[in-house]
């Protein structure tokens, strides 16, 4: 699992483990019976569709990735792209220094910025050898692209990182977004999500509908009341049964999994 959203094919690895979840929790046997847009192509199907060894009973399972702001996919996917082209350009220079480079993109950057940008970075730290080497800091805070470069033995260290080479680090906006009033192009965004699984889920009246959200970047961490007043500016239809977020991230500080909550009905 990547730190970016995936979708795409049978979706049975991420509905898996929220089956496995509701089995432990609730005591059911949800089995995988079919990967139903994968097994019917020409009319709107959810994800997933599971069946209780016991009880015969159904659950069908819709997965969406909802990300705010919405440009933060691709905002993060330059940050990994001038990342990779930096650790390129760099690798011999830094193979035995403990060295980093802390950078800061514009929203709005192409790929051929991003290559020039990433190589004038990397032409100007191997210039500044001698003043890194005494321990200086050297970069850019006045331009679109700004960046910083610095040894880093104590942060090296205290986090288990690689003893030696290049890490690339960056801060990305982590704002805290108020639920209420939700931004007008988010509700907009979450009612189509919505309009989609109610379309997908009028053909299992007889099985429990579940909406399964993958949530990332600002509301990544949301709790249940906010989603509780998210759902004020943006209603879940009846055809819904429930809603859950599921996410895979740090559940230790050396372990990563699966988390599950349900946020509607409270």
């Amino acid at each position: 699992m990547g730190c970016l959203p995936e979708t795409g094919g049978c979706e049975r690895h991420r509905t898996d483990p929220f089956a496995g979840y509701l089995n432990r929790v609730e005591g059911s046997h949800f089995i995988h019976e079919a990967c139903l847009d994968r097994l019917y192509r020409d009319t709107p199907q959810p994800e997933a569709l599971y069946r209780d060894t016991n009880t015969d009973a159904l659950i069908v399972i819709e997965r969406k990735t909802l990300i705010w702001p919405l440009n933060h996919a691709a905002s993060h996917r330059n940050y990994h792209s001038i990342a990779e082209a930096l650790s390129d350009n760099l690798r011999s220079f830094a193979r035995n220094l403990l060295l980093s480079i802390h950078l800061k993109l514009p929203y709005r950057i192409s790929r051929s910025e991003i290559a020039i940008a990433a190589k004038q970075i990397a032409d100007a730290v191997q210039r500044s050898e001698p003043a890194i080497l005494k321990g200086e800091a050297i970069g850019i805070r006045n331009q679109p692209v700004q960046w910083s470069c610095y040894l880093d033995r104590d942060e090296r260290f205290a986090n288990d990182t690689p003893s030696t080479g290049l890490i690339v680090r960056w801060e990305e906006p982590d704002e805290f977004l108020p639920p209420a009033p939700l931004p007008a192009l988010l509700v907009e965004k979450i009612q189509r999500h919505f309009r989609s699984t109610v379309a997908k889920f009028s053909s299992y009246s007889n099985a429990r509908g579940i909406l399964l959200f993958d949530p990332h970047a600002s509301i990544r961490y949301a709790d249940k009341s906010w989603w509780s007043q998210a759902f004020d500016s943006a209603p879940v239809p009846p055809a819904i049964a429930e809603v859950w977020l599921g996410t895979y991230d740090w559940i230790t500080d050396a372990d990563r999994g699966w988390s599950f909550e349900r946020v509607h009905p409270m």
